[in-house]
């Protein structure tokens, strides 16, 4: 920051530090799902992995805690509790920065789950060839991006559903910030600070007359 403060004053452009930037102070650029590509990498992607899918978008979960969740955890009809992750191959009994929390899960990744075959045995959702909890995101990894070359989506990572929530909490203007943290598992000062991003696309908001403000009281003069 300081270097490019001085390359600026001596009128030097471009400046030799313009692509570095400072970690600490400037957030590298999230690229979040628009609601066309979530479609159609939810339509590329094939059995459990469409249940995995399902709940990063539409609970917005890490990796982790979606390995970790268990049919018990379904509770009241639409809503999960999420109180353990896999992490590194471990299994851990709390979640990040234990926000043990109940989350909503939308009409749409409702269905999906709950026509999963592991729904009648029981005991972790998403399971491998023998039966056992998903570990690692390695697990994954392959199908998850042979999913993205097969709907034409550029591809991110599995973490990025996750981005894609907050962004949708936040451009529908119907959740408070508050509801929104709490869902993600986070404080709201932390998700403030991680998550702020409008996407029109998930505003689903077409009339902009609210953001007309008030006028000049002598505007009819002008």
């Amino acid at each position: 920051v300081s270097l490019s403060g001085v390359f600026k004053h001596f009128e030097i452009n471009p400046t030799p530090v313009a692509g570095i930037t400072h970690q600490r102070i400037q957030k590298a650029v999230v690229n979040r799902y628009c609601p066309a590509e979530r479609t159609k990498l939810m339509g590329a992607l094939e059995d459990q992995m469409k249940v995995y899918g399902a709940m990063l978008f539409g609970m917005g979960l890490r990796p982790g805690e979606a390995f970790g969740l268990m049919w018990s955890d379904l509770v009241e009809g639409n809503q999960f509790k999420i109180t353990r992750q896999w992490t590194d191959g471990r299994l851990d009994e709390t979640v990040k920065n234990y926000s043990a929390r109940t989350v909503l899960c939308p009409e749409w990744a409702l269905k999906i789950i709950k026509n999963h075959t592991t729904r009648f045995k029981g005991g972790y959702i998403l399971v491998n060839k023998f039966g056992l909890p998903i570990r690692t995101r390695a697990h994954t990894y392959k199908l998850w991006r042979k999913a993205h070359e097969k709907a034409g989506v550029d591809y991110r990572e599995a973490y990025l559903c996750r981005h894609t929530r907050a962004a949708e909490f936040l451009s529908q203007g119907k959740v408070s910030i508050g509801e929104a943290a709490y869902q993600m598992g986070h404080s709201p000062e932390m998700f403030l600070r991680v998550y702020t991003e409008f996407k029109v696309e998930f505003s689903g908001n077409s009339d902009l007359s609210h953001l007309e403000g008030l006028g000049l009281s002598n505007a009819a003069e002008w």
